[in-house]
């Protein structure tokens, strides 16, 4: 796997981890509502999760920011995957 490919799994593992993580309603955090929250599509959002692609500066930052994390939190997590693999 390539670095990039790497980064794309990675970011994509923890914007999907923290999603489920957020309860809504006693539910996780759908696709949905998290694509809403942060102005992008759900198509958009589905394909960043899976590693597929990797979403612009700007993308990214509207998706932290909806996922209530830091920068910092979320690239230290990031960094973490990259280190130890994704999580299954």
């Amino acid at each position: 796997m390539t670095e990039m490919e790497m980064k794309k799994v990675a970011i994509g593992t923890v914007i999907r981890s923290n999603r489920q993580a957020i309860k809504k309603n006693g539910r996780k955090l759908s696709i949905h509502h998290l694509a809403n929250e942060a102005s992008i599509s759900k198509d958009c959002l589905e394909r960043i999760e899976r590693g597929k692609c990797l979403p612009g500066s700007w993308t990214l930052k509207k998706i932290i920011i909806a996922l209530h994390m830091s920068h910092d939190a979320f690239w230290a997590e990031v960094d973490q995957i990259k280190i130890n693999g994704p999580l299954k």
